[in-house]
């Protein structure tokens, strides 16, 4: 009997072994390459942070959906952007999110005059995650956790709790720009995927402390901030990076993510730059031989014409950005 119960005990502690492992996963089934990220939702088909937008950033074969949470005054995590409705109401009413319950929030008419045909309501992070998961089998979502660092706890309580219940940690990454939000779900769930959003504040990162990624815009990206990226183990995400000169430019300083407006646009300069990488990769580098008298074993000073820069290798033609050479170089120089 004791054997029995022993080996019931056993039975049960690795079940839950095996739940907490598939909870705690934060990688999306499709693993591929660079993650390509929706910039709240597919915003070329469907208004921003949107149900819509959300559906619309699977049909592009998107990674992930980013979307912005905020919490109303009731304490209901809801998917929004703005700290207030101005922008996007329909009617100009301008109210704050947390002064707002999500009866009266949800009920509003949010702008839909560059996509009339839509119906946009505010959606709740519950609504969020249902509509991911019937996209398809692996659309994730990034949360970008809309707090400072005095209200993040209680903001980081509610999302964990809202992701746990509905299962969706699988698929789930979590970013913000407040630290305390970062290291409070850090702490919660080592395992999950969890990053600082430095955008526009590259210079403030301090790599001593702990991250799975980072977010920074584009124009941001350089060798530097590249190094010390890769020498922490730290995943470089790029956001807004809508044409394909950034998507090229991107990729070939090592970053692992793209955040982008334009799922029509980044989608297909992703594969071309993959397939062109593959290519070249693929094509055996030649031997390269020095004759004794070539102009490479002579002395520098002996040398009768000055020796070149090696320029940067440029991009494949295939997926280059219509800008003209001179705009190229100096993007290059700059960076």
């Amino acid at each position: 009997m004791a054997l029995l119960v022993v080996a019931g005990m056993l039975f049960a502690h690795a079940a839950w072994i095996r739940a907490d492992a598939a909870l705690v996963d934060s990688a999306p089934r499709r693993q591929h390459g660079p993650v390509i990220i929706a910039h709240r939702g597919d915003t070329d088909h469907a208004p921003e942070n949107s149900l819509q937008s959300i559906r619309a950033a699977g049909r592009a074969h998107a990674d992930y959906a980013e979307i912005d949470v905020r919490l109303t005054a009731d304490g209901r995590p809801v998917v929004f952007h703005d700290r207030a409705t101005g922008r996007l109401s329909h009617d100009g009413v301008n109210r704050r999110i947390n002064r707002l319950t999500f009866r009266r929030l949800s009920s509003m008419p949010m702008d839909t005059r560059r996509m009339p045909n839509d119906d946009f309501h505010v959606p709740s992070l519950v609504q969020a995650i249902r509509t991911a998961e019937r996209s398809n089998d692996h659309l994730g979502l990034l949360l970008d956790m809309k707090t400072d660092d005095r209200h993040a706890a209680r903001l980081v309580r509610i999302v964990d709790g809202t992701v746990r219940r509905t299962g969706f940690a699988r698929r789930a990454m979590f970013m913000s720009t407040s630290r305390r939000a970062v290291d409070l779900i850090l702490a919660r769930h080592p395992r999950w995927k969890v990053g600082w959003c430095l955008s526009g504040r590259a210079e403030q990162v301090d790599w001593r402390q702990r991250m799975d990624f980072v977010v920074i815009r584009s124009r941001e990206v350089t060798r530097r901030f590249m190094r010390g990226a890769r020498a922490h183990g730290v995943a470089v995400y790029v956001g807004k990076a809508d044409d394909r000169y950034d998507v090229c430019r991107a990729l070939r300083l090592g970053a692992r993510g793209l955040l982008s407006d334009s799922m029509h646009d980044v989608v297909p300069s992703v594969r071309a730059y993959l397939d062109h990488d593959s290519t070249h990769v693929k094509q055996a580098p030649r031997a390269v031989t020095r004759r004794p008298d070539s102009e490479d074993s002579k002395p520098r000073a002996n040398r009768s014409t000055p020796r070149t820069k090696r320029s940067t290798p440029s991009m494949p033609r295939s997926v280059q950005s219509p800008r003209d050479g001179a705009q190229n170089r100096q993007d290059r120089q700059a960076a």
